[in-house]
């Protein structure tokens, strides 16, 4: 990992890890996986239940919410981790390594939804 250096307003100096390219990728390829697996396991669920709602289309977004929501909320209540950025051992942290905010991790998340949708135009 590449190691950088932060000077805090008192002067202290804190050596902080950045996660490399390979850690990164790794922890969105577990992220990905799990998503997947609700989503699939959801909708066999469903399909399985053969529920006879005329809005089924209602019921389907409703399950796949917290897909949706995965990085934003996960990343707010387990202090900056996904489940992959848990098990390599990596978290969002600021710039100048204290924890982030919520409207930090909201502004990651729709950015995020920001870059799917150019790189898939493309």
């Amino acid at each position: 990992m590449k190691e950088f250096q932060i000077e805090t307003a008192q002067n202290v100096s804190i050596q902080q890890n950045a996660a490399t390219i390979v850690d990164r990728m790794w922890a969105y390829l577990i992220d990905t996986a799990i998503i997947y697996a609700y989503l699939i396991l959801s909708i066999l669920l469903l399909v399985a239940l053969d529920l006879d709602l005329g809005d089924t289309w209602a019921i389907y977004l409703l399950v796949s919410l917290p897909a949706f929501l995965y990085y934003v909320l996960l990343e707010t209540f387990w202090n900056g981790q996904t489940i992959g950025k848990h098990l390599i051992k990596t978290r969002v942290v600021k710039l100048d390594g204290s924890k982030p905010g919520f409207g930090n991790y909201f502004v990651r998340w729709i950015m995020r939804i920001v870059d799917v949708v150019i790189t898939s135009v493309v």
